[in-house]
């Protein structure tokens, strides 16, 4: 009968590799299978994410404290999709969720001006953020998959009748990739 180790993602930046590596020898000795981000050198935000989503916990290497924007994109990526997140340093819980926070109502915006960009502009959506579901291409994940083709759909947020939660309606993963990939892209 196999086995099953507990799967970690640990991130932190190239300046403290020396910590991730101590971090990654003592999680092994504990049984864990260890999956390092940042360690080489900046990495594909698909990359981050596919290794996040292989992990049961994010484990964030920063000492003093320090955690640069694109390790806060990955922690609340993290946060959104429900893993467990802990830290070399004490990081406040109450951060990390209002982190998200501001990530999904900027995604949320972003993603409304996405959309009515792509309806004026058509030949425009090469490059824009957006995924498929049952057969339609979500632009906006705040309204229905049914009504992305919607004159004015870009403005139906506050509408009962067209509008979702991302994170229930088309699943955490789904909305979460969304939030962290609209949000880099504009950065």
């Amino acid at each position: 009968m196999a086995k099953e180790y507990p799967v970690i993602a640990v991130i932190g930046t190239e300046e403290c590799k020396k910590e991730m590596e101590q971090i990654q020898e003592k999680l092994t000795k504990q049984r864990h299978i260890v999956v390092p981000i940042g360690m080489c050198g900046k990495e594909d935000l698909d990359m981050r994410l596919d290794k996040i989503d292989l992990a049961e916990e994010l484990f964030v290497v920063n000492p003093a404290g320090k955690i640069e924007m694109n390790i806060w994109t990955d922690i609340c990526y993290a946060y959104l999709t429900g893993k467990d997140i802990s830290s070399l340093e004490s990081m406040s819980y109450r951060e990390i969720q209002e982190k998200a926070n501001d990530l999904i109502y900027e995604s949320e915006m972003l993603a409304q001006r996405q959309l009515e960009m792509v309806q004026h502009n058509s030949y425009m959506d090469k490059d824009i953020v957006s995924f498929s579901y049952k057969q339609h291409t979500v632009y906006d994940p705040w309204i229905r998959e049914d009504m992305q083709d919607e004159p004015f759909a870009w403005s139906m947020h506050e509408n009962m009748k067209t509008a979702v939660n991302p994170f229930e309606h088309y699943g955490k993963k789904n909305a979460s990739r969304f939030v962290v990939r609209i949000v880099e892209k504009n950065q």
